[in-house]
């Protein structure tokens, strides 16, 4: 039916729990979805055989060991026993919410080739989570409830039929930009987005970004960022917020106007602020200049739309 794949970071430090709970999540669903783990970083092979899941080893890497996306997606594809795939970040915790969205997808895909999406809650997990006790995810929903929050309007998880991507260029996983373009590629090749996060609970346990290479402390500057910048060349700065469509309790409904205005706002407001980092024309410093005055009014008005659970309709 469906299959599952991510490339994990070395099971090290924080990232050692947060990662085992949530690939640990994944064999839980039900109907059990195939699942299949990239990368030799270590403890990936032990996880992969503790979960039953296919470990692919190879996947190509960009002179600063970060995995390339479009290396992620052939190897995948190649491997997978289903035409249904979803690439989730691996530090993204799943419950079977998620699988009642695919069913609904499922049933969508018959009329249109499409693309579910969805971001995050993000929630302080420390512990291992105990995925023999029934209970399981009625106590982490009411954590999420309770303390959990939406961080960015970026996606996590990109539920497709394999083939919708044939062109995807080489961008380091992980270093801005190649998530939008995954998005807004498949919107620019026909397919229907539909934003799930108001009908899927996924949940991150609150991380730093420390293990992303920096150039003197700046992680926007560093050559993974820059180069994914110059990959993005052409393309627009989709999250989940540009979707089209979203999926709710009461089912598919096409987003709003306005709010899809507002989607168009944030998507600029990413990619500038990004861009300034990438690029050092003196048309990119003057307009950095300019950018940095109106900045406060940015992010006011960023702050509204993500206090509004970064519109969920």
């Amino acid at each position: 039916m469906l299959t599952l794949f991510s490339i994990p970071k070395a099971f090290q430090g924080r990232f050692k729990t947060i990662q085992t709970n949530a690939i640990r999540s994944w064999a839980e669903l039900r109907p059990r979805p195939e699942i299949i783990l990239l990368g030799d970083d270590q403890g990936t092979a032990e996880m992969a055989r503790e979960i039953g899941a296919i470990h692919i080893p190879e996947v190509e890497r960009t002179e600063s060991g970060t995995p390339l996306v479009n290396s992620l997606f052939a190897k995948a594809e190649s491997a997978s026993s289903n035409d249904l795939m979803c690439l989730v970040l691996a530090d993204i915790i799943l419950m079977n919410d998620f699988m009642e969205a695919v069913r609904i997808m499922l049933q969508l895909n018959s009329v249109k080739p499409s693309l579910m999406i969805g971001r995050k809650s993000i929630v302080d997990v420390p512990e291992l989570l105990d995925f023999t006790q029934t209970d399981w995810e009625s106590k982490l929903r009411q954590r999420v409830a309770v303390h959990g929050r939406y961080g960015t309007s970026d996606t996590d998880y990109w539920l497709y039929w394999r083939g919708l991507w044939t062109d995807t260029p080489p961008f380091a996983i992980g270093r801005y930009y190649w998530s939008a373009w995954l998005t807004y590629a498949a919107h620019r090749r026909g397919a229907m987005v539909v934003d799930a996060t108001s009908a899927v609970t996924a949940v991150e346990s609150a991380h730093d970004y420390s293990h992303i290479l920096s150039v003197n402390g700046k992680i926007l500057e560093s050559p993974d960022v820059v180069m994914n910048a110059k990959l993005f060349r052409g393309a627009r700065f989709w999250t989940t917020v540009n979707a089209p469509y979203t999926l709710a309790a009461s089912g598919l409904e096409r987003r709003r106007f306005s709010n899809r205005l507002l989607g168009v706002f944030l998507g600029l407001d990413h990619q500038l602020g990004l861009d300034f980092h990438a690029y050092h024309s003196i048309y990119h410093r003057v307009l950095h200049r300019v950018y940095r005055l109106l900045r406060p009014v940015v992010l006011g008005l960023k702050s509204h739309v993500l206090q509004r659970a970064l519109i969920s309709k």
